[in-house]
């Protein structure tokens, strides 16, 4: 049997790129606000300020607080100018305040509140107003 061999390819070392150095980088994130002119990112804004992120449902974004402190109580609404997971009263009192028919109420954990908001916008009963 036979066996040919193909001949090898090979580069010179004229053709070689140089190995690129290694970059390290240090990236320090402080708080940002989000600046748009049409104002098309307030929803983020108001997040950011009070501790917490948007998350979204069916394209319906809804606001989650990021670590709720231990003893302060965990609300959700489902009716009021802004939607979502809210962690103390000041927190979710702006939103609910002065909202004809608002729906919030406490809940037990943010997980619990996520599990409802998502639940009511399912139902199609969650609603900025």
């Amino acid at each position: 049997m036979d066996l040919q061999s193909e001949p090898e390819s090979s580069i010179s070392s004229d053709d070689e790129e140089p190995a690129a150095p290694a970059i390290t980088t240090t990236t320090s994130i402080a708080p940002t606000t989000i600046i748009d002119s049409t104002d098309g990112y307030a929803d983020a804004d108001a997040a950011l300020a009070f501790g917490s992120i948007l998350n979204v449902h069916k394209g319906v974004y809804f606001n989650v607080p990021l670590t709720p402190t231990d003893g302060i109580t965990v609300y959700y609404v489902t009716r009021g100018c802004k939607i979502g997971v809210f962690s103390g009263w000041n927190s979710v009192g702006p939103w609910v305040t002065s909202v004809s028919g608002a729906l919030y109420a406490k809940a037990k954990t943010v997980n619990n509140g996520i599990e409802t908001v998502i639940t009511a916008l399912k139902a199609g009963v969650a609603v900025k107003v």
